[in-house]
């Protein structure tokens, strides 16, 4: 590659001996170890692994953020490569982006933030003055799983937009040509269309290359020895505009294409331009935009029947016409006649130019994209309209044009019914519904689970585009039909109480290690530098469940170059136990033997010389079946089948529910069900085993280091004490760390020891999604009896948890403390159940037991209310417990603050005025929709049964502290609140502390970080080091006298002998479950399209008793993400698995949709420290 710049140093590590399928991301990483670069999904659907790239185009230099991971890096020659270290850190300064992301907080456990920071960095440097919806929307390609997005959304805006840049912008520019012959494959770029013809000719085995967004679903491409890039052709790269069309090249990325289609808007015969600018921001993230042209958006639907191609949708629309070639000869089509052409017809051709021509000025041309959310999504269904239209008769003038996506692979156009509306009144009531029933017959729907949905969508989008057509003709109430839902700029506020008299306690500080984890130098397990002789592993799975394993062929995994070994169970060594678990009641196998439970289940280990060749090999081992079984994978299928594990626990039972529920006046009876969740953590499970002499050094990605260390010895038959387990950080977490990461820390370690070398393994995105559990998915049937009035008299509940295959952490004895959430029941009845699928083991998941028990009592008082045609708020406020009741667990509430926290929310929302706006907005409008709900929460906080242990220690040379306790840092920022708590009991500045990684051996036998706990424990025991021990702090009181400084304080100490360390451990004891209970409140308040089924959340409010916060700043980022985490959860990521096989069909980011920043730009919170225990 030549003059290529990495950080405005010249980029030429690369050589031809590197190979031709290597990503960006991959060299960064791998090759040059610039870690501040993240990788995740390899797929473009997670945005950590975002760099900026400048390039001359049209003579001038145009800068981009762009996914690394689907870069390839043979194709960045004559780029400058802009990476999170090359714009500032700790030693020359950190880059105003990366210091106010941190300010605000919008960095929790930081694994997402560079990519976010070089987003950002990328927008910003063609752009003078952006508006605040376009800061926002450029943020569509990234995801961030801990914060909310709240904190980053604030810090973006309050960047000054004249940011000059930091990094010198120089480009060489592309080279005319490129010919690489690489160890794997070659890398051609011709110079121009001629040279392009000329290869195609001479070859089959090739692929074009342009920008090389949908590499994920290409297996197919992995034999090809040729790869041609053409994303710089200058014939493929042009746009012509004239007066009687527009002529757009096929390597023009879709923002480019945005960009022109918002340029010729404003030329005569081209106004419905604006609506496909509009339509293109929809596809994908901004970064694939960047680099993806609309050509490959089309193309795809060739390969991928089943695609939702928005191009296709558009183009077909307003009768682009395709331009396509070769040497010989060009042809011209129209789009759905290049996805229906046969194969030979389009050998050995390009795809050239598109052509779009003038409208007459009545022609009215309409798109639409239903899709789970409103960001870097498939659609469900896309939808395009276009036909001239007389506004005075409401007539179609002659045929129109009715085009739908994502419906099947086959159905496109309704041919029959845009025919029978042609010349037809839509005045005429008869006339719609005719069309409706006709094209309902002849929308042939793909069965799957949305196929009903898909179908009525088509329906709903047709009456829609007509709603806009007849315009303020329509009857009032129904014009709101006609609108797509626009969600305004995000705003929101926070109020919380700081104390200056107790700083650096309570004190609203950013995260201690923020401005690192912003600039890219904060180190994750996967960050370690590459070690001398290290190999890689990647997890052989199964990919039937319920099926006996019959035979494992890995000979051609292993004749690949590269791979080392493949390691089962047979190389457990002697003593050793196929258990991740040693202390559930039933084995959890490392690796599967003989019967394969679900599809995902690992079966061993790949070991390579490198992840990708791994990650490859792993797939090339052959599994074969026998004694298939029936798979279950659904939870009432499960229940329907009686399919459970032995009961969880006993029923919790006050008074007599059953009685009390038969002699009530009113009963209520039903059933709820609540899904599964993916923790979508943005670094997936992974670990790094080093061999020492006699001992073994591990850094995992753990929540619980103890138990990891167990887990090793018991697999590998070596001491506990020859086991260091340490970790710096996560990148996420949410309970998926707890004991999942038991089994790749165990499979690493044999690994490692039996070889003799350090393994690293980095769990893939799509084996992370099979092989891990999820959150336990609920059904509950329910029976309620109350009186006239709504008092509630008696419930009974059963839970059903979905456990998975194996029930070794079931919930639902758990969720039953947390079943009557903020209500008083005399009566009570709760049966806690444990249901058996072939899925995996479901694991702890952000509030596993508190979740369920809430929501399926939040459901029975909804269902309550429309039983009793009562307002949800009224009664439950009615329900609500007041302080001397007893909960169903024995819990006398002693200072019960529900009742005011309500009624201060309801006051501070302003509920009345804007419920009776409300009312009057639904009887106004037929199609659009507003609700506002208010839920409160009691919170039980469980100190029983565990245990943290800390070590401080003072430094006599400078008295600098550096502190090390028993919790793990996974963002919730307990790093920063121990040393505020240190640095206020030891009378010194925060800059003075810092924390060291957890490990076993300072933080020995210590409990699982979790359970909304352990911030707070291992404040307390270091409170505790700090004032009661008299070997340590008491002992420094004889020398802090007069004026004498801290750093004099100390050395005088040392100077007599005075240990400077001390270490405690904290194992509280309390007599109730709970040790106090939090409340809380929220209200929300939401915007439903009734046609479409598309919602918006238009304001959240949030009150919060946390009592007096040690970080407000911390804790409200927590109470947002958390609450964000939770709209995902309920409204958007489902899991879905193959009926046939119980493969988990949605592992990948194409398909699974976490929430993005749309869904979370509204939110109003307050913590009032008045209200606490």
């Amino acid at each position: 590659m030549a003059d290529s710049r990495l950080n405005t140093r010249i980029f030429d590590g690369v050589d031809n001996n590197t190979a031709v399928r290597l990503s960006l991301n991959e060299y960064l990483r791998d090759v040059l170890q610039l870690k501040g670069t993240k990788v995740m999904c390899r797929e473009g659907g997670c945005g950590c692994c975002v760099v900026t790239v400048s390039y001359i185009k049209d003579d001038k230099t145009k800068t981009v953020p762009i996914n690394s991971c689907l870069c390839p890096l043979y194709s960045c020659d004559g780029w400058q490569i802009t990476t999170s270290e090359g714009i500032g850190d700790r030693r020359k300064g950190y880059h105003p982006i990366q210091s106010r992301l941190a300010a605000c907080n919008g960095s929790q456990c930081g694994y997402c933030s560079t990519g976010m920071v070089m987003n950002m960095y990328g927008f910003l440097a063609d752009r003078k003055n952006p508006t605040r919806e376009e800061i926002e929307s450029t943020f569509d390609g990234n995801i961030c799983r801990c914060t909310g997005y709240r904190a980053i959304l604030d810090a973006m805006h309050q960047l000054p937009t004249d940011i000059e840049d930091l990094v010198e912008r120089k480009c060489s520019g592309v080279n005319d040509s490129i010919f690489i012959i690489s160890s794997d494959a070659q890398w051609i770029r011709p110079e121009n269309l001629v040279d392009l013809f000329d290869l195609l000719s001479k070859r089959n085995d090739y692929s074009l290359v342009c920008g090389n967004t949908s590499k994920i679903l290409f297996e197919n491409t992995k034999n090809n020895q040729l790869f041609i890039d053409i994303r710089s052709l200058p014939e493929l790269c042009q746009t012509t505009i004239t007066e009687d069309f527009v002529k757009v090249g096929s390597c023009v990325t879709i923002s480019e294409l945005t960009t022109i289609m918002d340029k010729i808007s404003a030329n005569q015969g081209f106004e419905y331009c604006n609506e496909i600018r509009d339509h293109l921001k929809l596809i994908a993230g901004s970064p694939v935009r960047n680099v993806g042209s609309w050509a490959g958006n089309l193309i795809l639907r060739r390969s991928w029947t089943s695609f939702p191609s928005d191009i296709l949708t558009l183009f077909e629309a307003v009768g682009a016409e395709i331009e396509f070639g070769s040497k010989i000869e060009t042809k011209v089509c129209r789009a759905w006649e290049l996805i229906e052409m046969p194969e030979a017809d389009l050998d050995k051709k390009v795809l050239l130019n598109v052509m779009f021509r003038p409208l007459s000025k009545d022609t009215k041309f309409k798109s639409y994209k239903i899709m789970p959310r409103s960001q870097l999504s498939l659609a469900y269904v896309n939808a395009a309209f276009c036909s001239e239209f007389d506004k005075e008769t409401l007539t179609f003038r002659g045929r129109p044009t009715l085009i739908f996506g994502g419906i099947s692979e086959k159905f496109l156009k309704a041919d029959k019914t845009e025919a029978f509306l042609a010349n037809k009144c839509v005045s005429d009531t008869t006339v719609l519904q005719d069309a409706f029933k006709m094209l309902r017959s002849e929308a042939v729907v793909t069965a799957d689970e949305s196929s009903i949905y898909k179908k009525d969508l088509t329906v709903s989008l047709l009456y829609k585009f007509i709603l806009h057509l007849v315009g303020d003709r329509a009857e009032a109430k129904l014009r709101s039909g006609s609108e797509i839902l626009q969600r305004d700029v995000s705003s929101g506020t926070e109020i919380y109480d700081t104390h200056q008299e107790l700083w650096p306690l309570t004190r609203p500080l950013p995260k201690a290690s923020a401005n690192m984890q912003t600039a890219g130098e904060a180190i994750y397990t996967n960050d370690m530098p590459k070690m001398l002789d290290e190999l890689f592993g990647s997890f052989v799975v199964t990919s039937v469940g319920n099926a006996t394993i019959d035979k494992i062929d890995a000979s051609d995994a292993l004749n690949m170059d590269g791979v080392v070994r493949f390691l089962t169970y047979k190389d457990i060594p002697k003593g050793g136990k196929n258990n991740s678990q040693p202390n559930s009641p039933v084995p959890e196998l490392v690796f599967c033997e003989t019967e394969s439970q679900y599809a995902g289940q690992a079966v061993g280990l790949i070991v390579a010389e490198s992840q990708s060749i791994a990650d490859e090999a792993s797939k090339r081992v052959i599994i074969k079946y026998r004694n298939r079984r029936p798979i279950i994978t659904d939870i009432e299928k499960a229940i329907e089948k009686k399919s459970f594990h032995p009961k969880p626990g006993k029923d919790i039972i006050v008074g007599n529910a059953e009685e009390a529920i038969n002699n009530a006046p009113r009963q209520v009876k039903g059933r709820i069900r609540i899904g599964t969740q993916y923790h979508f953590t943005m670094e997936t499970q992974g670990c790094i085993c080093i061999p020492q002499e006699e001992n073994l050094l591990v850094y995992a990605t753990t929540q619980w280091p103890d138990y990891s260390q167990q887990a090793i010895s018991n697999f590998v038959n070596i001491d506990n004490s020859r086991i260091r387990v340490e970790v710096k950080r996560l990148g996420g977490a949410y309970g998926s760390k707890i004991t999942r990461n038991l089994q790749i820390g165990a499979a690493g370690a044999l690994a490692a020891l039996i070889l003799n070398k350090p393994i690293r393994i980095r769990l893939n995105l799509k084996t992370n999604m099979e092989m891990i559990g999820k959150r336990f998915p609920y059904v509950a049937d329910y029976e309620m009896g109350l009186d006239d009035d709504g008092l509630l008299l008696g419930i009974k509940c059963i839970y059903y948890a979905d456990c998975g295959f194996l029930a070794n952490e079931c919930t639902s004895p758990s969720a039953l403390d947390f079943a009557d959430n903020a209500y008083f029941c005399e009566n009570w009845h709760l049966v806690p159940m444990a249901v058996k699928t072939n899925t995996p083991c479901n694991t702890a998941t952000r509030s596993p037991s508190t979740l369920p028990g809430i929501f399926v009592m939040e459901q029975m008082m909804e269902h309550a209310a429309v039983e009793l045609n009562m307002d949800s708020t009224f009664l439950k406020r009615l329900n609500l417990y007041k302080s001397g009741q007893k909960t169903p667990i024995g819990i006398t509430l002693k200072n019960c603050l529900l009742g005011d926290v309500y009624s201060k929310l309801l006051d501070w929302c302003e509920y009345d005025a804007r419920s009776a706006s409300i009312r009057e907005f639904n009887a106004n409008n037929r199609w659009k929709k507003k609700a506002l709900d208010v839920v409160p929460m009691k919170f039980g906080i469980e100190w029983q049964g565990v245990n943290y242990g800390c070590q401080v220690t003072i430094y006599n040379g400078d008295g600098t502290v550096s502190l090390s306790h028993g919790g793990i840092e996974v963002g919730q920022g307990i790093n920063t609140k121990t040393i505020q708590v240190c640095a206020y009991e030891l009378g010194i500045g925060v800059d003075k502390v810092n924390v060291r990684p957890t490990d076993n051996f300072v933080g020995s036998n210590c409990q699982a970080t979790g359970g909304s706990i352990t911030s707070e424990l291992c404040c307390q025991v270091r409170k505790f080091d700090l004032a009661c021990n008299a070997s340590f702090l008491a002992m420094l009181g004889p020398y802090r006298k007069g004026s004498s400084s801290w750093e004099e304080t100390v050395k005088a100490a040392y100077n007599d002998g005075v240990d400077l360390t001390a270490r405690n451990w904290n194992r509280p004891e309390t007599s109730d479950a709970f040790r106090y209970e939090s409340y809380g409140a929220t209200c929300t308040e939401t915007l439903l399209d009734a046609l479409t089924g598309v919602y918006q959340l238009t304001r959240v409010d949030i009150l919060f008793d946390c009592g007096q916060s040690m970080n407000p700043k911390i804790d409200m980022g927590q109470v947002q993400g958390a609450f964000v985490m939770g709209l995902g959860y309920f409204l958007m990521e489902e899991i879905n698995y193959s009926a046939e096989t119980g493969r988990n069909l949605s592992a990948s980011t194409w398909v699974h949709s976490p929430i993005t920043p749309e869904r979370a730009r509204i939110l109003s919170l307050i913590s009032d420290s008045d209200m606490r225990i």
